[in-house]
């Protein structure tokens, strides 16, 4: 199977984003998903979990949070956990781009944390399936990378975990990402963007 040049988009079940800004967790409900997030094999989107919850929480209405390199959905679980917090009002969307191949060095990335893939695998079905107990709507976008197009809300967090994208997904997402932010801690009414990880940016706008 070649790299894909073409777009499949669909969603996840789940709350409606009206509806998703009024869903409280109770204790044991938390901490299982919580436990679930954590058990996803990551390529550093469990590390950076506290980030990506903070400015899911944060993230004003109307806008979309993109996340280019979901991999297996470790990060995309710490952003779901984070919109299930949110208590500002507004409909909020979570996309996700990615390629959903599996490749050699993932084989043994992923068996490290018990989950078993193949080589070539198309990995977004696993992934949807992880991710269904968030009850967070999502829509994937597959695909090759380099060929990603946006045309939804205003990008308000923009969260790119795919190396080779990096700089280039600036120049593709580039008429609705947030403002040049300085850097600095996140926190409400604060701008981040920095490479918080050798292989991560996170960058938001101001709350």
């Amino acid at each position: 199977m070649g790299t894909r040049s073409w777009w499949v988009q669909n969603s996840s079940r789940g709350r409606t984003p009206s509806r998703l800004t009024r869903v409280k967790m109770n204790s044991g409900q938390a901490v299982h998903l919580y436990e679930l997030a954590n058990r996803i094999p990551s390529m550093g989107g469990t590390k950076i979990g506290p980030v990506l919850r903070q400015v899911a929480r944060d993230v004003p209405g109307g806008t979309s949070i993109v996340e280019v390199g979901c991999w297996l959905g470790a990060g995309t679980a710490q952003l779901a956990l984070g919109l299930r917090e949110r208590e500002r009002e507004g409909r909020v969307s979570l996309h996700c781009f990615d390629r959903w191949q599996a490749q050699p060095v993932e084989i043994a990335k992923a068996a490290k944390k018990g989950v078993s893939i193949s080589v070539l695998e198309n990995t977004l079905p696993r992934v949807q399936r992880t991710l269904e107990p968030f009850e967070v709507p999502i829509q994937f976008h597959q695909g090759d990378l380099m060929h990603a197009r946006w045309e939804g809300s205003p990008i308000s967090v923009y969260v790119c975990s795919a190396p080779e994208f990096l700089d280039s997904g600036l120049t593709v997402f580039a008429s609705t990402l947030p403002r040049p932010a300085r850097r600095g801690r996140v926190g409400p009414g604060r701008d981040f963007d920095s490479r918080i990880s050798p292989a991560s940016t996170v960058r938001c706008m101001s709350a």
